[in-house]
């Protein structure tokens, strides 16, 4: 008895290990027999892409997307140059992130020709340093860096535009809120000092070091979430921000209001890219297609108020376009200082 148990014993090892074999020979051509599923990875800051407007996308195409999110730059840089932009088929780098990934080699050429809303774009967002040909990125929302303000504290007069808001004694209130962002804290203060610049020698490193330092006996806190909330709480009348975070305050707040530096300001655009890896451009192609209809970009400027990067979307009445003017003087977030100098600013003003 125990020797025929023994024999079936064999008997079905073998037959396991057959199947086995056999099925690292065969079985990716018997997956080709069946329809896989038509996916799309995406990269993507947390209010980049709406869950709704994708569920909408899914069930027009049968194409399902997969979101993987990331919440701040360095996160969003390491993830992609860790894995060379693998299991990734669309991402949303901002503008300063752009030219290291071209430069690495870890984007793909757009084909304009796939994407029918391309006239329509705003020339503001086209053919910016980061990708004068808008070789490997699509603008997609944008928006403006300025000071948030308390009408009441002000008496509801505006307050005259200018940086030394949250940089001059004079001009200060007694709290300000600032931005949890070395380097485009140190950027702004550089333009406060001296205007748009190429580079900083270290004497002029050294006056924005000094800025900072004396500015932050009157920094409540430095946040980039909480910008509103200390609007709102009345901690601080004047804040620096993106005007999209102080808009959402105004829209249920009236006695908040959003001004533009005359000294200038800085824009940050988020764009889409294909990763050179993807495999899954005519996917792509048909989701960015998608999110670009009017009906959908109207729903991310009534959700989150960024700036709309066509002509086809008006902006929210809670922030209006900048002028012209503001968009002629505004400059971006270059790389004109050092790793090791904004590090050195930044820990200096945090110790």
């Amino acid at each position: 008895m125990m020797k025929r148990w023994w024999l079936v014993i064999r008997s079905l090892m073998v037959v396991f290990w057959v199947a086995l074999f056999w099925s690292f020979l065969y079985l990716p051509r018997l997956k080709n027999l069946f329809p896989q599923e038509r996916s799309i990875a995406i990269l993507a800051w947390p209010t980049a892409v709406d869950a709704s407007v994708l569920r909408a996308f899914e069930k027009e195409t049968g194409i399902k997307v997969y979101v993987n999110y990331f919440e701040d730059y360095e996160e969003f840089f390491v993830k992609l140059k860790t894995a060379r932009g693998e299991g990734y088929d669309l991402i949303t780098p901002a503008d300063y992130i752009v030219p290291a990934l071209i430069e690495d080699g870890l984007l793909k050429t757009i084909d304009k020709t796939k994407l029918p809303f391309w006239s329509m774009l705003r020339k503001d967002i086209t053919g910016l340093y980061y990708d004068p040909d808008n070789k490997y990125a699509i603008p997609y929302f944008w928006g403006i860096y300025g000071i948030g303000y308390d009408k009441r504290y002000f008496a509801g007069v505006e307050p005259d535009p200018t940086w030394g808001l949250v940089f001059n004694p004079a001009l200060m209130p007694k709290h300000i809120g600032m931005l949890d962002d070395a380097r485009e804290t140190i950027l702004i203060a550089t333009q406060y000092l001296f205007g748009t610049v190429k580079s900083l020698d270290a004497s002029q490193i050294m006056r924005v070091k000094e800025l900072l330092l004396s500015q932050k006996k009157q920094v409540l806190s430095y946040t980039d979430m909480r910008a509103a909330s200390l609007l709102i709480s009345g901690g601080c009348p004047v804040v620096l921000s993106l005007g999209y975070e102080v808009a959402r305050v105004i829209r249920a707040y009236p006695h908040i209001g959003f001004l533009i530096p005359r000294e200038g300001s800085f824009l940050l655009v988020d764009n889409f890219s294909i990763p050179s890896s993807s495999a899954k451009e005519e996917l792509v192609y048909q989701l960015l297609a998608f999110l670009y209809r009017s009906e959908n970009l109207k729903l991310l400027v009534e959700k989150h108020l960024f700036y709309p990067p066509t002509v086809e979307v008006e902006p929210s009445p809670y922030l209006p376009l900048p002028t012209q003017e503001q968009l002629a003087r505004a400059d971006f977030f270059r790389n004109i200082l050092s790793k090791e100098s904004i590090n050195d600013i930044w820990i200096s003003l945090k110790a």
